[in-house]
């Protein structure tokens, strides 16, 4: 069996092709030998000029790392930089809102489906799984919602230069969830947005209220008992604003239904869902919003 040569293994290193193939010596590296031009049909020579100190640097480089030459860390240098060049974020700068803008929604629609069928295991297979991987579940859960923070913190607190100012009363969206409970108006909006829908959400009446102010809505899911205002104040003061009067409204609540009917009749609220609740039960939403369309 040939055994390499010192110039063998400089000739390797140069080249990054064998010097031995199949235990015999290769055709290429007898021209390289003597002097001969090495051709390759998928290939074409460069020659690419540099500083020596940046020469020095790459030798270094490739001496230090898993690259067989330096041929070799040029061409995957310049492939990725051809590859970042062309990614619809490399030239994102700490003013440039808009491909900031463009990360944060890409991550988030992303990080959203992941949340919504993460919420989907904890609450439909809370008691069929084993208490550890709904521990593991929750625990990923938490760390999307850290995530979250991660992505509005860095990425959405940045506004745009000269923002121009909007008229709030042509401000759009599907769905408002007034819901007091963490778990739950989490679990509605990711599994809304998870359907394409738009959502807004308050965790009081009164955050409910004010983004009522600002945008409206074309449904609004609203629960009953709430830690400030109740969902039949809340609805009162809607109706009563003749802005806000054609918003459908439909109650999300543990209250007996006996009791709720006769407020909704009293009110002119929509339509009902009662908790615990079921996947199915929204479809009337999707419904509304369809014919709303």
């Amino acid at each position: 069996m040939a055994e390499k040569t010192e110039e063998m293994k400089k000739y390797e290193l140069e080249t990054g092709k064998n010097a031995i193939w199949n235990n015999e010596i290769t055709k290429g590296f007898v021209k390289w030998q003597k002097g001969e031009t090495l051709y390759d049909i998928n290939k074409e020579r460069v020659a690419l000029y540099v500083p020596k100190d940046m020469k020095e640097k790459w030798v270094s480089f490739v001496k230090n790392s898993n690259y067989s030459t330096l041929s070799r860390l040029v061409k995957d240098a310049l492939e990725f930089y051809i590859q970042y060049k062309y990614s619809p974020y490399s030239e994102i700068e700490p003013n440039n809102f808009n491909l900031l803008s463009r990360l944060s929604h890409d991550l988030k629609e992303r990080l959203t489906s992941i949340m919504a069928y993460l919420q989907l295991l904890i609450e439909g297979r809370e008691y069929s799984l084993d208490y550890n991987a709904i521990a593991a579940l929750k625990n990923i859960y938490s760390q999307c919602l850290s995530f979250e923070e991660f992505i509005k913190f860095n990425f959405e607190s940045i506004k745009p230069e000269n923002e121009p100012i909007m008229d709030k009363s042509t401000v759009k969206y599907d769905i408002l969830i007034i819901e007091d409970n963490i778990e739950t108006l989490n679990f509605l909006t990711r599994y809304f947005k998870g359907l394409g829908y738009s959502c807004k959400e308050a965790r009081s009446g009164k955050k409910g209220l004010d983004i009522l102010k600002e945008s409206k809505p074309s449904i609004i899911l609203l629960d009953i008992i709430l830690p400030d205002i109740s969902g039949y104040e809340i609805t009162k003061s809607i109706k009563s604003n003749t802005e806000n009067k054609d918003v459908q409204i439909i109650f999300l609540t543990a209250v007996p239904n006996s009791e709720v009917m006769k407020k909704m009749e009293e009110l002119g609220v929509d339509g009902l869902i009662s908790k615990p609740f079921n996947l199915k039960d929204f479809e009337i939403i999707a419904k509304k919003l369809e014919k709303n369309k």
